[in-house]
Formats: C-alpha cells, sequence, structure tokens
C-alpha cells in the first residue's frame, strides 16, 4: 500500500497508545540527540548514570535491555486497563445518567397528567357550582335578597326572566 495507508493503520486508538507512542519517540529523539552530542561509550555512560546502580548491574548481566523492555510493556498494559476502566466508568455513569433522565422525564409526564386531571375537575366544579347557584338565586323569593342585600343577585335573575 502507500505511505498514508500505513500511516492510518498505524494510528494510535486510545489516549494510552498515544501517550506511548510519544514516550518511544521522546526517547528516541533523546537517543538520536545523544548520539550526535557525544560517541556511543558516553552515551553508555549517562544512561547508566540515569539509570543507577541497579540498571549498571542489569546491564553487566546482559539483562537491562530486556528488563526495560517489559516494563515499559507492563507500564503500556496498565496504561491501556485504566483507558479501559476509566471508558467503563465513563459509559456506565452515562447510562445511569440517561436512566434518572427518563425517569424524570415519566415523572413529570405522570404529574402533568394528574394536573390536567384537576384542572378537569375543577373547571366542572367550578361549572357545577354557577349552576347551583344560579338555581339556587331563581328558587330564592325576590325580598330575601334584598334583605341580604344582593341587589346584582335580583337584577341576575330579572335578566335570565326575561330570556326565558
Amino acid at each position: 500500500g502507500t505511505e498514508t495507508e500505513t500511516e492510518t493503520e498505524r494510528e494510535p486508538e486510545t489516549k494510552a497508545d498515544r501517550i506511548s507512542e510519544r514516550e518511544e519517540r521522546k526517547e528516541t529523539e533523546e537517543r538520536d540527540n545523544e548520539e550526535q552530542e557525544y560517541g556511543e561509550g558516553e552515551r553508555r555512560k549517562k544512561r547508566e548514570k540515569k539509570r543507577g546502580s541497579e540498571g549498571k548491574r542489569e546491564k553487566s548481566k546482559g539483562k537491562g535491555k530486556e528488563r526495560d523492555r517489559e516494563r515499559r510493556k507492563e507500564r503500556y498494559e496498565l496504561r491501556k486497563q485504566k483507558a479501559m476502566w476509566r471508558r467503563y466508568l465513563r459509559e456506565k455513569e452515562k447510562k445511569q445518567l440517561e436512566m434518572r433522565i427518563w425517569e424524570q422525564e415519566a415523572a413529570s409526564q405522570e404529574v402533568m397528567a394528574q394536573i390536567r386531571t384537576v384542572a378537569e375537575a375543577v373547571q366542572e366544579n367550578a361549572f357545577l357550582t354557577r349552576y347551583l347557584l344560579t338555581e339556587l338565586w331563581k328558587a330564592t323569593p325576590p325580598q330575601r335578597d334584598v334583605e341580604l342585600g344582593k341587589e346584582g343577585v335580583k337584577e341576575e335573575r330579572e335578566g335570565e326572566g326575561e330570556g326565558e
């Protein structure tokens, strides 16, 4: 394939992959820079100084590079596991949030239905109350209205009488 295809195939998928690739690139750049600045011997001395006596001992046994490679691999695996765990927790949290939102929407729908029912009942109650009061006023003798000081009711009753 072409260069672009191989680059896309190697493209890191997770943050951990990107970080490990960045670290590897940094190490390679450091090694290249050191190689240019010093000879091979100087580079080895500097690296061993960085690593400490433990690194020298391992190096003398010929296991240093192998051990380093294993450690890098372990760190990479750990980062990968941590990233997977974080992704899992994020997904879980997202699902919980979606459930809560869904439950709240359902509850608000229920509340709206109850409000509608109550509003209808109140409206019906108001209609019935008005109807009953009208009937009561029609049945009430006129002088009683005057005694109670309800001239407005008397006028309303007279108006209804004209309509019938």
